[in-house]
């Protein structure tokens, strides 16, 4: 029996420094049949090189016209894989060698159009810095990933139908959050599954594109609810609090950002007219009025869940 095709896509800007043991972890793979969709979004380094000069003819290389927005280099990406699933790797990140085989299985032995799995956090030197392991053991829904977004881009595989089907691709207006607006739009039109196991490296990396958008994230999430609202008419009624809860996050996102500017009037502002009930806010709003105090209190926080976990934590009010 033929083993199905598996596009890999892997964005690259300027990602020469590890980009050898990406491809290596690929290469690696106990499963075979796999393409592998390099995009370039116009890097100036050598990563064109590196890839041209690899020997594979399962290794496809693409440069964009001009350099673009992560999500409009994905979901260009997207649209040249040929496989009848895809999954994807960062040039700064790898793969365990199973991982391909164990996904396929996983995500053929039901009716699934998603899976991802846990990961290890390692640093720039290779350093293990933490794990993270999905609690979920079963179908992944809507109401669990606005509460606890924890799905690591090094992990995902999706069923191509499941996005074809439902005419979803990464949004081209996202600047660093194109995978919450991907996830969060195909939990409400797929069923997904997690794997209890470890199958991805995630490289924390200085001056990651993570840490660049900072000050985008309110708006990338603002796109997100109302294309979730106009692609889903009923949402509004049919998850009313997990709505409110995303409202909430915006005003959170966009006042964190104003506290980092130093623009507490504002940060202020935002909280105190957010539209929203939850406990959380009536503690943001008093430690707004303190900005050393909020400072260290975020401190602290993201210090000890990530020693309490010994995990990445990807949900929107711990990022």
């Amino acid at each position: 029996m033929n083993k199905p095709l598996v596009s890999i896509i892997i964005n690259c800007y300027n990602g020469e420094k590890y980009l050898n043991e990406a491809i290596d972890s690929i290469i690696n793979q106990t499963y075979t049949n796999w393409e592998v969709i390099f995009w370039d979004n116009c890097s100036t380094d050598n990563s064109a090189g590196i890839i041209l000069n690899i020997k594979d003819g399962r290794i496809h290389y693409y440069k964009s016209q001009q350099h673009t927005k992560l999500g409009f280099a994905r979901a260009s990406a997207l649209n040249k894989v040929s496989g009848k699933y895809v999954t994807f790797l960062d040039c700064d990140d790898m793969w365990v060698r199973h991982k391909l085989d164990t996904q396929v299985r996983l995500i053929s032995s039901g009716d699934y159009g998603y899976t991802y799995a846990g990961h290890m956090v390692i640093a720039e030197s290779g350093r293990m810095l933490g794990k993270y392991v999905p609690r979920e053991k079963s179908d992944i829904f809507f109401e669990n990933l606005v509460k606890n977004f924890n799905i690591d881009m090094v992990t995902p595989m999706i069923k191509m139908t499941a996005l074809v089907e439902n005419s979803i691709t990464f949004n081209s207006d996202m600047f660093g959050s194109e995978e919450i607006n991907l996830f969060l739009r195909l939990s409400l039109k797929s069923k997904g599954i997690a794997l209890n196991e470890i199958l991805g490296y995630s490289r924390r990396v200085d001056n990651s594109l993570t840490s660049r958008t900072k000050d985008k994230w309110h708006q990338d999430m603002s796109v997100t609810l109302n294309q979730l609202k106009s692609e889903n008419p009923a949402l509004d009624k049919t998850y009313r609090e997990q709505i409110k809860y995303l409202i909430f996050k915006i005003c959170y996102f966009k006042a964190k950002w104003l506290m980092l500017e130093k623009k507490h009037n504002k940060a202020k502002k935002v909280l105190n007219e957010c539209d929203a009930n939850f406990k959380i806010l009536i503690v943001l709003r008093f430690f707004v009025n303190y900005p050393l105090l909020w400072q260290f209190i975020h401190f602290l926080k993201e210090k000890f869940i990530f020693l309490k976990n010994n995990n990445t934590y990807r949900n929107y009010i711990s990022r």
